[in-house]
């Protein structure tokens, strides 16, 4: 995991490329560019950690580029749950429901992720409140797919075959 800088992202590929992304979808480009330049963005090489289980929460990632891998920790193995794919985050519902993580995030490949820290996350509702509402509908959004999925594997496991 390689820290780089989040600034040059600006310029290449640029904000309007990261607002097509769900969780940055119809923000301001003024607030991309202020998360993007006060986060943390690090390059991740394949199976690299984001993060690991039964660590506290005080930040979440979205993923700029490539995909995380999130698995379940089951102490003997590792249970793939989902994958988070450009614009999506990993992390979120850990940092919000306030507990600590209970999976481990890898990349899949080599990716770029942008680090949200809880103290970054509430700068920006104080710097940005508009935005901060959008982004927190784009993050429901994306949790409540989310769920819907994680409930179809959990009763297709149930049943045996897949439900329509």
């Amino acid at each position: 995991m390689e820290k780089i800088d989040g600034t040059r992202l600006l310029e290449s590929p640029g904000v309007g490329h990261f607002k097509t992304g769900s969780t940055f979808g119809a923000l301001s480009n003024e607030a991309v560019a202020f998360l993007l330049s006060k986060g943390r963005v690090f390059s991740l090489s394949d199976g690299d950690k984001v993060f690991y289980a039964n660590e506290p929460a005080s930040c979440f990632y979205v993923v700029l580029e490539g995909s995380v891998n999130y698995f379940h920790d089951l102490k003997d193995t590792e249970v793939l749950i989902r994958t988070a794919n450009f614009g999506d985050t990993v992390g979120y519902v850990s940092m919000i429901g306030l507990f600590d993580r209970i999976g481990i995030a890898k990349s899949r490949g080599s990716s770029l992720v942008l680090e949200i820290s809880s103290d970054l996350f509430y700068q920006m509702h104080i710097d940005y409140p508009f935005d901060f509402g959008i982004v927190m509908l784009n993050l429901t959004r994306n949790m409540a797919r989310t769920i819907r999925a994680v409930t179809t594997q959990y009763a297709t496991a149930c049943v045996g075959h897949p439900i329509p």
